[in-house]
This record gives C-alpha cells, sequence and structure tokens, in this order.
C-alpha cells in the first residue's frame, strides 16, 4: 500500500529509473540528414566514429546497430568459436553472455566482487583453462571495473579482454597515475558501447567497439556489412579488380550498419555527454548523503576511478526489496532490478543447468539490489520525493517486520 503521506510525484507522472535528454539542436540535427541525400551508408557515419574515437583516446571506432551487435562483432573478430569458451559476469544484461553464444562458443560464469558486484582478475581465474579465448569483463552501473589487472592477467595467457563498457561510455580510471578514459583501450583489446535511450547519450539504437588493433579494426568493418569488402588490395578474384562495381564477400557477416539518421544525434550528443554525467554525480552524491543508514550502496569511493553514474543500484535489508518496489510504483516512482543473473534466465538453465549455488555473491546483490531513479533531467523536487518516500516506506518496512 501507498504511504498515507503525499501519495504520487509532485508532477502527478511517474517518475521513471532512467529516460533520455535530448536538445532542440539534436533533433534539428536528425531532420537535417532526414532532408539530405543519405539517410545510411554516408558521411555521418564516419564522422560519428571519428568522433567517439577522438572522445575515447582510442586509434579506431565502428559502430553498429546496436551495443550487442557492437559486443558480437568483437568476439568474433576475438576469434571465438566452437571449441573455445569465454568467462564473462552473470550480473549483467544477457548480451554480456548472449554474444559469446551467437560464435558457437561457450560461456562460462564468474562469481562477483561484493564491493562492486563485478568480476575481478581473482574471481575469473578459476574458470580460465587452455579453450578460454575471452574475457568479458562488465562495467556494471557506469563503474570502472579493475581492468587493468585483468588484462595484464589476460596477456599473460593470450587470452583477449573484452570491456563490455555498455554502461561505462564517459567514465575514467587512473592507471600508474595517469587518468584515462573507459574506451581508450589502453588496457583491453576491444572496448563496447551501447547508446541505448536510458545510456548517458543516445542515438535511439546503436553501439560501438573502439581498439587499437588494425587487424581488428578492418575485421568488424566487413562483419558489419555482410563479410563484404571493397578494399581491392585485398580481393580474392583479380578478374574484376579494376572495375568500379565490383565487391567481394568473403566472410559470413551480417547487416549490423547504423545509419545516418542515428549518426546526427549521436554527434550532436555525445558534445553534452560530461556535463551529463557531471549532473549524474550530484544526484548520486546527493543519494548517498541523505539515504545514509536507509539503504547501502556498492563501493564507487574510489581515487583511481570516475563512474559515469548510468545506474545507481541501493542495497536494501534481506526480504523487504519486492515490497519496497511495489509501494515505490504505487506512488510512481520507477525502480528496476539490474540485474536478473544470467544463468537464472530459462534459456541458460534449459541449455547449460549453471547452478546458483556456484555464485553466492551474485545471490546475494540479487536478491537485494534495485536501481532507483538517476538521468540528467531528475529535478531536485523530483529527487526529495524520491529520498522521502524510500525513507517512508524502508522504515514501515522494517517495523512490519518487528
Amino acid at each position: 500500500m501507498p504511504t498515507k503521506k503525499t501519495r504520487t510525484s509532485p508532477t502527478g507522472t511517474t517518475i521513471p529509473y532512467g529516460r533520455q535528454d535530448l536538445n532542440v539542436e539534436e533533433i534539428k540535427a536528425v531532420l537535417k540528414v532526414l532532408k539530405s541525400d543519405f539517410l545510411t551508408q554516408g558521411p555521418l557515419v564516419g564522422k560519428f566514429e571519428q568522433a567517439l574515437a577522438d572522445y575515447c583516446g582510442a586509434r579506431y571506432c565502428v559502430v553498429f546497430s546496436s551495443g550487442t551487435a557492437a559486443l558480437h562483432a568483437a568476439c568474433h573478430a576475438a576469434g571465438l568459436k566452437a571449441g573455445l569458451h569465454a568467462v564473462t559476469t552473470p550480473m549483467s544484461f544477457v548480451a554480456s553472455a548472449n554474444c559469446v553464444l551467437y560464435t558457437g562458443a561457450l560461456v562460462k560464469f564468474a562469481d562477483i566482487d561484493p564491493a562492486h558486484a563485478q568480476i575481478t582478475k581473482q574471481t575469473i581465474a578459476p574458470h580460465v583453462d587452455k579453450r578460454t579465448r575471452v574475457i568479458i569483463p562488465v562495467d556494471l552501473a557506469g563503474f570502472p571495473g579493475d581492468v587493468p589487472a585483468i588484462h595484464a592477467f589476460a596477456q599473460k595467457k593470450g587470452i583477449a579482454v573484452i570491456r563490455d563498457a555498455t554502461h561505462s561510455m564517459g567514465a575514467q580510471y587512473r592507471h600508474n597515475g595517469r587518468w584515462m578514459r573507459v574506451g581508450s583501450c589502453r588496457h583491453e583489446d576491444f572496448c563496447c558501447f551501447s547508446f541505448h535511450p536510458v545510456k548517458s547519450f543516445t542515438t535511439g539504437e546503436g553501439g560501438a567497439v573502439t581498439t587499437n588493433n588494425a587487424a581488428f579494426y578492418r575485421q568488424m568493418i566487413s562483419f558489419r556489412q555482410h563479410g563484404i569488402t571493397k578494399d581491392r588490395g585485398v580481393y580474392i578474384n583479380r578478374q574484376f579488380a579494376d572495375r568500379s562495381w565490383y565487391y567481394e564477400m568473403q566472410e559470413l557477416g551480417y547487416n549490423y550498419r547504423l545509419s545516418d539518421i542515428h549518426c546526427a544525434l549521436g554527434i550532436t550528443q555525445i558534445k553534452r555527454l560530461d556535463e551529463k554525467i557531471k549532473r549524474r554525480t550530484e544526484l548520486v552524491e546527493r543519494y548517498r548523503r541523505e539515504l545514509k543508514g536507509t539503504v547501502d550502496f556498492l563501493e564507487h569511493h574510489d581515487h583511481n576511478a570516475r563512474s559515469a553514474h548510468h545506474l545507481l543500484p541501493v542495497l536494501v535489508a534481506p526480504g523487504i526489496r519486492d515490497k519496497l518496489m511495489q509501494r515505490l510504483c504505487a506512488v510512481k516512482i520507477n525502480t528496476q532490478l539490474h540485474y536478473i543473473p544470467i544463468y537464472r534466465q530459462p534459456f541458460y538453465q534449459r541449455c547449460f543447468s549453471f547452478s546458483p549455488k556456484n555464485y553466492p555473491c551474485a545471490e546475494k546483490y540479487f536478491k537485494s539490489a534495485m536501481s532507483i531513479p538517476l538521468f540528467p533531467a531528475l529535478t531536485d523536487r523530483q529527487q526529495s520525493f524520491v529520498i522521502r518516500k524510500i525513507k517512508e516506506i524502508v522504515g514501515e518496512l522494517l517495523g512490519e517486520g518487528e
């Protein structure tokens, strides 16, 4: 039941846990493309890729139709195939594991570190063997995980690291005294992003991979477009190599292209990314300050990391999470669970029979975590309402359990 005081949100509409933020300039950029000669496969694709590479500090960038397509392309370029496997976290969206299965390889899950809800070198190590080709760490909630340590471990074993940074575009980390952006690929072979509307900036749907490896870059360009190349220098059949109309499909690829419409939005949105992260940081700091003692937070106060704050998971007392989410919903505050462990999904249970007993930290997190509203357009008044209602309802629920 909703509490007796102020029964609905300040505006009377539901406060979402996340949403997109568009301005007039961004809308005009999309309209300009709609009036142009190219809706797709035009000049804005390369321009967006260059803008992303420059922002991250990487040598190459390839954009894709989604973050999932980006992950799939990275797995393919890394050489995943039947007979091999990858290690990743169960505490992510299903795409972080599905991308492995798309290649014919198998996935193994490592348990999470309870302080950050991410996999670490220590939790990964028991799952690595001679068939391990890839490790996929995920920057849950936008916090940069300890990927440098994972990469150093992987390099010694000839394993590629694909950083799933679908939450952490714009995040930064410090290594050996030097600050770097997530996506610079100084400590991973590939870095994958998502531009879904609830992310820090959006193209509607879309994704990207950054890398500093030229061979990986060329593979992903081909993979994005049906396995087709128009590079005369690599043609297999030389008979028509000098013809302007000739092209070759040299491998099985996919139609994972991103349109110029999407790229126009991305080019303009990226200009405001740091500004949006600043606002997210302000909101998170207030939540942490005013909800201290009511809920717990992941340990994201690290002088060597600056989170993108894509999400704000809070941890509540055992047994009250679902009731708290229901009562918040009744007063038009939308929360979400990030995530149901991937191994619990019916497909993974049916096909692989993973046992939850093998992931005690992931299970504990799953049973107590929930994400509360966090997005740049969240007003101070709305946040005050969210904070007040969480305090009221948690107090009531704990009182009911006495």
